[in-house]
């Protein structure tokens, strides 16, 4: 009877392509990673939700998928957040165990701060992902393995990347030269630009400069 309960649960979900604002997900108890806060993350990353849970076959399965599409897209500022309704003490040693398998931010919400998107978007199952777009928007949400999934991050990292060049268009010598140096490293890890080699200020700005 409990195998069958489980089994009803994971039925796979049908993508949704109406972008509707996305709930705020702070609150989460983050297990791996750093914890994410939902408004400085907005216009900066795109951040994918994956409710998943330890008891089901098809979120394991979904583990390796999950981890190389974060190897592929950290660069491209996508942030991954694994959430799971188990608490903590039932999570951390499996998460442990994956090891790299799982590389990517793991969370429990055991106090309800996903329910909107559950009442929002039609979740017909786990595992299940929704990509928070650019504008802070649900763009999609469906089954991790379906291949749109993988796509459709592509297209929205791109939107991102096109958005961020546009804030950096505005930039000039006169009035990065007029930053602190914090504020410019801000701007080069928000703009995922590298600062290697940079040893004096003017650095900074000439680097920032040349990605415009």
């Amino acid at each position: 009877e409990y195998m069958g309960t489980v089994l009803n649960r994971i039925i796979e979900a049908q993508p949704n392509m109406s972008k509707k604002k996305a709930p705020s997900f702070n609150g989460l108890n983050y297990v791996k990673g750093d914890p994410v806060d939902f408004e400085s993350s907005i216009r900066k990353n795109i951040v994918v939700l994956e409710l998943w849970a330890t008891w089901c076959p098809p979120c394991r399965q979904s583990i390796p998928h999950i981890t190389e599409l974060q190897h592929k897209f950290a660069s491209r500022n996508v942030i991954f957040i694994g959430v799971t309704e188990e608490p903590e003490s039932a999570i951390s040693e499996f998460v442990t165990q994956m090891g790299a398998k799982m590389d990517y931010r793991v969370a429990c919400d055991q106090s309800g701060v996903l329910q909107a998107y559950k009442e929002n978007f039609p979740v017909k199952g786990i595992p299940h992902a929704f990509i928070i777009d650019k504008d802070g928007n649900v763009g999609w949400s469906g089954h991790p393995m379906d291949p749109q999934f993988a796509n459709k991050l592509d297209v929205f990292a791109n939107e991102l990347r096109a958005n961020l060049k546009s804030d950096l268009s505005s930039l000039t010598q006169e009035s990065l030269s007029a930053m602190s140096i914090k504020q410019l490293k801000e701007i080069m890890k928000d703009q995922r630009i590298d600062a290697s080699g940079c040893l004096e200020k003017t650095d900074l700005v000439e680097r920032i400069l040349s990605f415009k």
